[in-house]
């Protein structure tokens, strides 16, 4: 799996308060500075990290993303895939001024997008961009203080903010804010910051976005049935199952619809789950088994409870496994999954009699003992909290543990060997 990476670094106001965030171009989580060759392929690495991977509101919160772009995304060549409301386009220094990036810009701004000229420098070449823009960047390093002071008087009367870049000590501050800039920039505030993440393979991200379809409790039959279809392999397998002898269910099942009908759709999600795992390719088939045998154990630890269902049970049991088979930290895969919060209490907190269950299996699973027996609060007989830890018991026997175990190992197997995914020896 891929690291992706993504540098940002703050823009303040005068009052040093937090206004907005520019996003740059790395391609590793120690570089300082951007190594690139083709900027319209960096531009859409930075575009695809921001919106695809990171997430826009994770990375700036409520405030504004600056994002450098070159000339074919400011002439029309590329598409902008993004929304104005909260981006602002920076025009780098090296584009040449033309009728085409004019037109450009103007389309830019009549769709609501704000425009920022980058390292600007006031000569006539470039000035027929003032009209189309909002933000103006200027070099403090690069210009002579007497001709700086001539271009922010300048362009202070066209109403113009200002920003103030490459500000490296607490006098350059005072000096840029005594000249009238409004925002400010540099690494006297700070470096930019690398962040990082791991990146989702086609395969995993086509797993992801079916599971986000399959859990979400707005879905109905037709819904459902559609997102299955979509993976042919899925849905192959899927039926295949459906009609085998460990099943038994007497008649053949012939499509997605008779499916869900037959099974429900709580089951139809948890089926399909199972099978989508096992698309994983380059994951060892016993990671599956275990996913299976934590299911069915939940599930068989489930009769008789009041907040919830043995298939609800179940699905936390194979979820559980989610971060393992996908390599993500199991909150952010959790973060997109419209799952029912009591399963969400259990999986990330371990909340609830589900999570109770499920951290009683888990314990079982790795022979954690200690752990198991303080699953198992053993108060004296009479106490105030005997009744409570009745019901503690309840979702960790402990004298049946080992037999319901043994019998998930058993289905576990069963349903490996029907799903055609052969464990590794």
């Amino acid at each position: 799996m891929d690291q992706v990476y993504i540098g940002r670094q703050p823009i303040f106001d005068a009052g040093l308060r937090l206004r907005a965030y520019e996003l740059l171009y790395r391609s590793c989580p120690g570089c300082n500075e951007a190594r690139v060759e083709q900027p319209e392929q960096a531009t859409a690495q930075v575009i695809l990290n921001l919106f695809m991977e990171f997430g826009l509101e994770h990375l700036v919160g409520r405030h504004d993303a600056y994002v450098n772009l070159p000339r074919g995304f400011l002439v029309g060549d590329y598409p902008l895939p993004f929304a104005p409301r909260q981006v602002v386009l920076e025009v780098l220094e090296d584009v040449p001024v033309d009728q085409p990036l004019l037109e450009g810009l103007r389309r830019l701004r009549r769709q609501g997008f704000r425009v920022a000229l980058d390292d600007f420098v006031l000569e006539p070449s470039r000035a027929s961009l003032l009209e189309l823009a909002e933000v103006v960047k200027l070099d403090l390093q690069a210009l002579p203080e007497g001709e700086l002071e001539r271009q922010v008087q300048t362009l202070r009367r066209r109403g113009l903010t200002l920003l103030a870049e490459k500000i490296e000590t607490p006098e350059e501050f005072e000096r840029a804010k005594a000249l009238g800039f409004q925002l400010f920039q540099g690494f006297w505030f700070a470096r930019p910051h690398v962040l990082q993440r791991r990146t989702l393979s086609p395969n995993r991200l086509s797993v992801l976005r079916l599971l986000a379809r399959l859990h979400d409790p707005k879905a109905g039959v037709g819904e459902l049935a559609e997102a299955v279809s979509q993976d042919v392999a899925i849905t192959y397998k899927l039926l295949r199952y459906l009609n085998s002898a460990f099943l038994g269910l007497g008649r053949p099942i012939t499509s997605l619809h008779h499916a869900i009908v037959y099974l429900g759709i709580r089951n139809l999600r948890n089926w399909v789950t199972l099978i989508a795992f096992s698309t994983l390719e380059d994951k060892p088939a016993e990671l599956l088994v275990t996913a299976l045998v934590r299911a069915k154990l939940c599930e068989l630890l489930a009769p008789g409870r009041e907040d919830g269902s043995p298939e609800t049970y179940f699905t936390a049991g194979l979820l559980s496994m989610l971060d393992v088979m996908m390599d993500q930290p199991l909150e952010e895969l959790l973060a997109q999954l419209p799952l029912a919060p009591e399963i969400q209490a259990a999986l990330l907190r371990g909340e609830g009699r589900l999570g109770q269950t499920l951290r009683c299996v888990l314990a079982y699973e790795r022979g954690d003992w200690e752990r198991l027996a303080r699953e198992l609060p053993g108060p004296s007989e009479g106490s105030e909290e005997q009744g409570r830890a009745g019901a503690e018991a309840e979702a960790c026997p402990a004298q049946r543990l080992p037999e319901l175990y043994l019998q998930a190992v058993a289905w576990a197997d069963q349903a490996m060997a029907e799903l055609n995914v052969r464990a590794a020896a």
